[in-house]
């Protein structure tokens, strides 16, 4: 089984400037360790931002195009030719909400996989 394996070597993320709402979010403490814990084993330091993270994580399919971007061989985000801003405005709502999720489980110190958390975003959040 081949495994792809993300390198940080380029300064800007992939998702930069795409989220806005997540973003502002995730300048919030609380948001940022909340992203931490639920996402404790996940290796969020091999990812040029945390937006890149989360959107990743939560949309797996995304890596080998994020893989790509940090290999200079790819378009950000914002520059693929199968992203409109409708997308881009959608997975915003949706990561937000994630997040918020992320800080619910923190708060009452729910433990659970990051695998599991995403399955439940994906289960309970409608993205219409």
């Amino acid at each position: 089984m081949m495994t792809l394996e993300l390198r940080q070597q380029c300064d800007k993320p992939m998702c930069s400037d795409v989220f806005p709402e997540l973003s502002d979010m995730l300048e919030d403490d609380k948001y940022q360790l909340a992203i931490r814990v639920v996402g404790w084993f996940k290796k969020w330091e091999r990812y040029s931002s945390l937006e890149d993270f989360v959107f990743v994580e939560m949309f797996p399919k995304w890596r080998s195009a994020c893989v790509r971007y940090y290999d200079g061989k790819g378009p950000s985000l914002s520059e693929d030719p199968n992203v409109d801003d409708e997308m881009l405005d959608k997975w915003d709502e949706f990561l937000c909400k994630c997040v918020d999720m992320a800080y619910q489980c923190a708060f009452n110190r729910v433990t659970t996989s990051w695998e599991r958390f995403a399955r439940i975003c994906h289960k309970q959040i409608e993205m219409q």
